[in-house]
């Protein structure tokens, strides 16, 4: 996979839509309420962290399958079913319709990937790449320890 340009884009109450209700599904659920989107997950099921956040009133959803049309109206998508079948039309589907997709299986038929993303006082700062995903995690995880205390130090230098 060649290196990907980081693009941010603001999804604040704009409607994406997850298919899929395993742990793939809920990480880019929740990665994207991170970012105060409204998430419309479809499903015939749910694991049990998807089902928290439906029972919290977190998230919308649907209990069923994929059907043709579902990505219209969405800001983006991610296909996350373990149907490779299923994510291959919802990709096709996205794509036709020029609305970003992320499909977890088969790999090349995404238009995005997620970045881990490290959040702290309105600064985001993502890992993405070519890299393993365990340098990814092990960078990321780094950020998220050392960018608190290196935005301390920033707001210590400009009071002098």
């Amino acid at each position: 996979m060649a290196v990907g340009f980081p693009l941010y884009i603001d999804l604040k109450d704009n409607n994406c839509t997850v298919f899929g209700g395993g742990m793939t599904a809920y990480r880019a659920a929740a990665a994207l309420l991170r970012f105060h989107a409204k998430v419309t997950v479809i499903s015939p099921t749910l694991c049990a962290p998807l089902a928290e956040l439906d029972a919290a009133g977190h998230i919308r959803y649907l209990r069923r399958r994929y059907c043709r049309g579902d990505c219209s109206g969405a800001r983006l998508c991610v296909a996350a079913t373990d149907d490779r079948a299923v994510n291959i039309a919802i990709s096709d589907e996205c794509k036709n319709k020029s609305i970003p997709v992320s499909v977890e299986h088969p790999k090349g038929f995404g238009t995005f990937t997620f970045p881990h993303a490290v959040i702290c006082r309105n600064t985001v700062v993502t890992v993405s790449g070519a890299a393993s995903l365990a340098r990814q995690e092990y960078v990321s995880q780094r950020l998220e320890k050392a960018l608190p205390q290196w935005l301390e130090e920033y707001e210590k230098s400009k009071q002098k």
